[in-house]
């Protein structure tokens, strides 16, 4: 999946289930409940997969829907009841819904305290560069120059 697709998929979503609009990404959670549920399956043998449709167009946002776990199970484990028809107008269902409650002031985007996952980030590179940071300071196709630079009382 191209990372466009994914960012248009959870962008036009709204965070919610297609089917249920539970929030998939809770407060603060590093975690997130959301699923990238393929309409058309990845292979062949997948639900609805025996679709003729090319490999590449299977990971695209077109062919993905955002669900909760339950949602994905279900419909992967009634593709009768969910065929590809039923799902494309349920993606669509769902992505105006989100657009117009997104204009209407219904749903707001609630604030994310991510100064934790940044402090963990700061302290992985500054344990893994072992206080040296290493700088290209030239790159062409021929060549790269490097330097490493030793970083003390780094905050």
């Amino acid at each position: 999946m191209r990372e466009k697709d994914i960012k248009i998929l959870w962008g036009r979503s709204g965070n919610r289930c297609a089917i249920c609009k539970l929030e998939l990404t809770s407060d603060g959670a590093p975690e997130t409940l959301g699923e990238m549920a393929h309409i058309v399956a990845r292979s062949p043998e997948g639900p609805r997969g025996a679709v003729q449709l090319a490999n590449e167009d299977r990971e695209t946002y077109e062919n993905l829907i955002l669900l909760c776990p339950n949602h994905h199970s279900e419909i992967d484990k009634n593709p009768d009841a969910w065929p590809i028809h039923r799902l494309k107008v349920a993606k669509t269902d769902h992505e105006r819904w989100v657009s117009e409650r997104f204009q209407a002031g219904k749903i707001a985007v609630q604030p994310l305290d991510n100064s934790g996952f940044i402090e963990a980030r700061r302290q992985e590179w500054a344990s893994l560069a072992q206080e040296q940071v290493a700088i290209a300071v030239s790159v062409s196709p021929l060549r790269a120059a490097y330097r490493t630079v030793t970083v003390t009382g780094w905050k």
